[in-house]
């Protein structure tokens, strides 16, 4: 099993919330919220624990792929690919019936131009009892779901998505943990909620997030009663209307 080594620890301190005596008249910016909340669903995260073979670089020989003892796939960059690529660092993958795990020594892919195209540094394991998956996730990435581009994204999350076998579409997902990027400082996230996207596409059918700091917001979705992008909204516990984002 792999072990796993948190990067980004959870902050009571640094939030996006305005300040404590802000008016609760004022009109609410949710953006980060939102922002927070999609880093902290799985997509990403499951997508790294995807057959590397469908999202490394398709070169022949770079990077090597040894297979070592236990069905532990390893890929060895620090080479140079055909098209004049270069790929750094290295990869591990394993697949067991009911347990899945990456690791990412500072993964770099490099297109011909010098830009980054995928970087991974960290890890990701899940385990699987029956339709409940459990995933922890400690890593450092950009080039899948986010372009690295924009910069790459800091996850330290616990995550649990039942029934597994309804992922995307419909299931319950509890998370707990952190995550960053270069435009969303450290933030903590918390909560249960249910998506169904045939109820509701646009914002969790029902649930509660929280998103911690000195004063934290407090979200509860009812997309299965008004499928609207928005959500009741409290700050330091205090009810200061709906607050409207892309949450999905």
């Amino acid at each position: 099993m792999h072990s796993f080594v948190a990067i980004l620890p959870l902050l009571s301190g640094c939030v996006f919330a305005p300040g404590a005596d802000a008016p609760a008249s004022q009109p609410l910016d949710l953006a980060p919220a939102a922002q927070a909340f999609e880093l902290a669903q799985p997509g990403q995260t499951l997508a790294l624990l995807d057959d590397p073979a469908l999202w490394l670089p398709f070169d022949p020989a770079c990077p090597a792929l040894i297979l070592g003892d236990g069905g532990v796939e390893r890929w060895q960059g620090d080479c140079a690919m055909a098209d004049g690529g270069m790929v750094f660092g290295s990869l591990e993958h394993f697949v067991g019936a009911d347990h899945r795990w990456v690791a990412g020594n500072g993964l770099q892919v490099v297109d011909a131009v010098g830009a980054t195209i995928l970087y991974l540094d960290g890890a990701v394991e899940l385990l699987s009892a029956g339709e409940l998956a459990s995933i922890g996730a400690s890593f450092t990435a950009c080039g899948f779901e986010r372009p690295c581009a924009l910069g790459a994204a800091t996850v330290d999350l616990a995550l649990s998505v039942f029934p597994y076998s309804g992922y995307p579409s419909r299931y319950d997902l509890a998370v707990e943990g952190a995550v960053a990027t270069a435009q969303l400082e450290p933030t903590a996230v918390s909560g249960t909620v249910s998506i169904d996207l045939e109820v509701c596409g646009i914002e969790p059918s029902s649930g509660t997030l929280l998103v911690h700091g000195d004063a934290p917001w407090g979200l509860d979705f009812d997309g299965a009663s008004a499928c609207d992008a928005c959500a009741a909204t409290a700050f330091e516990g205090l009810p200061v209307g709906p607050g409207c984002a892309d949450w999905l």
